[in-house]
Order: structure tokens, then C-alpha cells, then sequence
């Protein structure tokens, strides 16, 4: 599944004319120092430009900082 850093899927109700705002898709971006974001959905990484990331080319600080994200962030995202 590719990359969506869509977040939010807003539908009105035509008879109330109420919104309803529903989360699609989570992502976690993490970066470190000046360098480009890695991007964490569905279980899978993702370069910047929505690239998947194979895990031989995952950076050396990338689990060190997914480590230090919640269970239920990575739950959401699609982890663990």
C-alpha cells in the first residue's frame, strides 16, 4: 500500500448538514538531525517522497527513535 499522509476524512450528513471527521491512514514521521523524514504506515517505512524504504537502507538512528514511540502509536501505524 502506498504512502497517504492524508489524515482526515471530513463527510456532511445532507439532511443535518453536520461534518463528521473520520482519521484514515496513520503515519509516524520520524527524522533526525537535517536529514530527510522517514515516514512509518501500514507496518512499512517510507522515504520522503513516498519511496517504500527496504530494510537494508533503513538509517542506523531510525530504532533507536521508533523505540521511543508509544504501543499505541505503533499499533496504530500499523506496528507490533
Amino acid at each position: 500500500m502506498p504512502l497517504s499522509l492524508k489524515t482526515h476524512e471530513v463527510t456532511v450528513n445532507k439532511a443535518t448538514g453536520e461534518a463528521t471527521g473520520v482519521r484514515v491512514t496513520p503515519y509516524i514521521r520520524l527524522c533526525q538531525g537535517d536529514g530527510p523524514p522517514i515516514f512509518l504506515q501500514n507496518g512499512a517505512y517510507f522515504h520522503e517522497g513516498g519511496e517504500p524504504m527496504e530494510e537494508e537502507n533503513r538509517p542506523d538512528w531510525l530504532d533507536d527513535l521508533q523505540r521511543k514511540c508509544s504501543p499505541e502509536q505503533l499499533k496504530a501505524a500499523g506496528f507490533k
